[in-house]
């Protein structure tokens, strides 16, 4: 049943703010492949896949029955206060 083409993965849906990649690539190297059952989609190795770079704060990847995924990254950020921090 897992394998019915019912819940192939037909649609991935990338929202980023990261500019290192597109959406496309984004996809890609967390794993999202159109076609994919998705039982066999790994939400957490594609979590890590998209947290990789060390400048991600959060990515989060999440199943949307019968057949679409849905993926977020949000990419850290340095206020102010920690650049303007006296070097000794």
């Amino acid at each position: 049943m897992a394998d019915h083409p019912y819940f192939a993965l037909r649609s991935v849906w990338v929202s980023s703010d990261v500019d290192y990649a597109g959406a496309a690539e984004l996809a890609r190297e967390a794993g999202l492949y159109q076609g994919t059952s998705i039982w066999a989609v790994n939400t957490r190795a594609a979590e890590a896949a998209l947290s990789r770079p060390g400048w991600v704060k959060r990515a989060r990847v999440v199943r949307r029955l019968p057949g679409s995924v849905r993926a977020t990254s949000r990419k850290c950020t340095v206020s102010s206060s920690m650049l303007s921090t006296p070097m000794s």
